[in-house]
């Protein structure tokens, strides 16, 4: 609760949140996570969707769940589902997507036709500022977690 009302803990920069990020595990289906027409990527994850998540990314889940329920809402979970391409990197990373999409990329479909085709509404790099907690065993170590 104390880190709640710290701005200093996770502060945002600009326009851009800044939040604590991890990766998911497993590959997910609109079916398994946003299984209703009003759910998606724009609202926090519901106990029901959170139980629909497998492995490390059910403990993650429920661990978020658990300190929201402790907080008192401060805490939440979202999903983020997104389009990649090799050269993503070079135009402000992954596109942003409501929802999963039904299928992959099409080759030779350049970053304008991506955004339509996919309904994308940004790229990653640009609308978010992200902190990736990772297993620093894996090769991949924290980004200034606690700085």
């Amino acid at each position: 609760v104390e880190f709640c009302n710290d701005e200093s803990f996770i502060p945002e920069e600009g326009n851009c949140p800044t939040f604590l990020a991890f990766p998911c595990f497993h590959l997910y289906t609109n079916a398994q996570v946003f299984p209703n027409a009003i759910d998606s990527a724009e609202n926090p994850l519901t106990e029901t969707q959170v139980a629909m998540l497998k492995g490390k990314d059910s403990i993650i889940g429920k661990a978020v769940l658990s300190a929201a329920e402790k907080t008192g809402g401060c805490v939440e979970i979202y999903l983020q589902p997104m389009v990649d391409h090799e050269y993503a990197s070079e135009y402000g990373g992954p596109y942003l997507t409501t929802q999963f999409p039904s299928y992959g990329v099409p080759e030779r479909m350049d970053d304008d036709a991506i955004a339509d085709e996919f309904d994308t509404f940004g790229n990653f790099d640009e609308k978010f500022q992200p902190i990736w907690v990772i297993n620093e065993k894996k090769g991949h170590k924290p980004d200034g977690l606690g700085e």
